[in-house]
């Protein structure tokens, strides 16, 4: 009897656990459920004239308060469903909001919040496509993120690699949000002044960056005027 009544309380625990690992936002939830078909999505506040803001989805916090220039370094998971996403800073200004939207499994986002001018706040989100990623080659893409930016070339190594970019041309250029294939191998990254030699922003204090086979990374231009710097964010699948 007592061994009957120690396997139903094991039982019923198994249960209780199993359905605290979804915490549940109306249309949807996030997951930590690796069985389950998931959509992912990478959360960053690249906006230096912003206030720290918190991510909500369908209402529901889904990030600590952020501050800018801060991501989150892996993908979060959820299940497949229809999503609101919205930015509050904790100044309580508006809130800064991408339409709702229906989210299918299997696919990954990155979300970010930006400033396309200091006095202003927009958010951004795109599909991250990773078909084409394979061990031969690794990837990266560029996003400028700052309005005080200029236009800049961007090196990897001695040969450039991203042409007369300017702040938000991803927004409205979708190929630029696509992951380019480069060489496996290690790399300084450098930002100069488009068409000379005037370095805006160098990565990792001028040391090279091991760039692996099969991996994509996003170097973004970051930071105010007097500080402006790059940072590397490695797509954790």
């Amino acid at each position: 009897m007592k061994k009957i009544i120690f396997i139903l309380s094991l039982l019923s625990c198994v249960i209780f656990l199993a359905e605290s690992c979804n915490k549940t936002a109306s249309g949807g939830s996030m997951s930590t459920n690796p069985s389950q078909a998931l959509v992912y999505f990478s959360f960053l506040n690249l906006a230096p004239y912003s206030e720290p803001s918190v991510i909500f989805m369908n209402s529901s916090a889904v990030t600590s308060t952020m501050n800018p220039d801060s991501y989150q370094p892996t993908y979060v998971s959820f299940t497949p469903g229809t999503y609101t996403i919205q930015f509050q800073t904790v100044a309580d200004s508006p809130e800064v909001q991408l339409t709702a939207t229906s989210y299918d499994s299997g696919q990954f986002y990155t979300v970010y919040l930006y400033n396309p001018t200091r006095d202003s706040l927009a958010a951004f989100l795109t599909n991250d496509d990773y078909s084409q990623v394979s061990l031969t080659s690794t990837y990266v893409r560029f996003i400028s993120a700052t309005p005080d930016a200029p236009a800049v070339d961007v090196y990897f190594g001695s040969t450039y690699t991203q042409l007369d970019r300017t702040p938000a041309d991803n927004v409205t250029s979708a190929i630029f949000n696509l992951f380019q294939p480069l060489a496996i191998g290690n790399y300084v990254v450098i930002a100069k002044k488009t068409g000379t030699d005037s370095t805006v922003a160098v990565l990792n204090n001028s040391n090279p960056v091991n760039f692996f086979g099969g991996m994509a990374y996003t170097v973004f231009l970051i930071g105010k005027t007097d500080s402006l710097s790059l940072q590397i964010l490695t797509e954790q699948l």
